[in-house]
């Protein structure tokens, strides 16, 4: 009976998930690099590094491949999960989640789980296929999820987004750009009509939530966007501080904003933190 090759498939699915947890994994003891420049041989004695470099391939690949690695490189940065289409979306995602339909629904868990990635939703378009998406993997991906940053965070599309904000029960991180009429004046009543529209009272319920971050329209004028920041800030800081929270309210969006040298006064329930 002819030997068959083992393939990754067909190793049983603990194994397979202890592979993927490897490849996503960062590397806790990466080799050490190859020295540049040998030793000297000591004179009348055969040079033995010149020898193995020059007729072992398996060195020569090592060395080679190390040489190009830079093991000095900084933390890569977190990835981030977007799309209006299957096509944008697997842009975004690494070869292995795309190599076929079992590793895409076995790999895409582990991978959110350990890339801490941040899912994006840019528009109503892209909120409505990439929830189509998650929920192909059932309730996995969803408690995987640290990060969401939704950039049309509106009025008409709320129960949406909560749909989603809910089902993440393991979230650390949530940004938010609240769409609101540009022309609303922040007082104390209109910000408690903007908390009961935007549904704002579901988001104390988030059991893991650590940071959240809101971000006003661009065509609030600078004051009144700042009335907003503030007044939205301290309802949450007094929500959550009531429920013995401690949980980071600021209003940058970090991945979104760019070269913004401005204050970005963050808060803890509780006390205030000054850069």
């Amino acid at each position: 009976m002819a030997a068959t090759t083992p393939t990754l498939l067909s190793l049983p699915r603990e194994l397979r998930d202890h592979i993927y947890t490897l490849v996503f994994s960062p590397p806790t003891n990466p080799p050490q690099q190859a020295a540049s420049h040998p030793p000297s041989p000591v004179a009348g004695q055969p040079d033995h590094n010149t020898a193995l470099l020059s007729h072992d391939p398996f060195d020569r690949c090592y060395t080679s491949l190390f040489n190009d690695i830079d093991l000095e490189a900084e933390e890569e940065s977190v990835p981030v999960i977007s799309g209006h289409n299957h096509r944008t979306l697997y842009e975004s995602l690494p070869p292995i989640i795309l190599t076929c339909s079992q590793l895409h629904l076995e790999t895409t868990p582990v991978y959110l789980r350990l890339k801490s990635c941040t899912v994006f939703f840019e528009d109503a378009t892209s909120l409505i296929f990439l929830l189509s998406w998650l929920e192909s993997f059932g309730n996995e991906a969803f408690s995987n999820i640290r990060s969401l940053h939704f950039d049309e965070y509106s009025k008409s599309s709320v129960k949406l987004n909560l749909s989603i904000i809910t089902r993440c029960t393991n979230l650390r991180e949530l940004q938010l750009r609240m769409r609101i009429d540009p022309h609303l004046k922040c007082t104390t009543g209109s910000l408690q009509t903007v908390i009961y529209d935007f549904a704002l009272a579901k988001l104390l319920e988030l059991p893991m939530l650590e940071i959240l971050v809101l971000h006003f329209p661009e065509g609030i004028h600078e004051v009144e966007r700042r009335k907003w920041h503030y007044s939205m800030r301290g309802w949450f800081v007094n929500q959550w501080s009531m429920r013995g929270r401690m949980v980071v309210v600021d209003h940058k969006l970090k991945p979104r904003v760019e070269g913004d040298e401005s204050s970005s006064d963050s808060e803890f329930a509780g006390c205030t933190m000054f850069d």
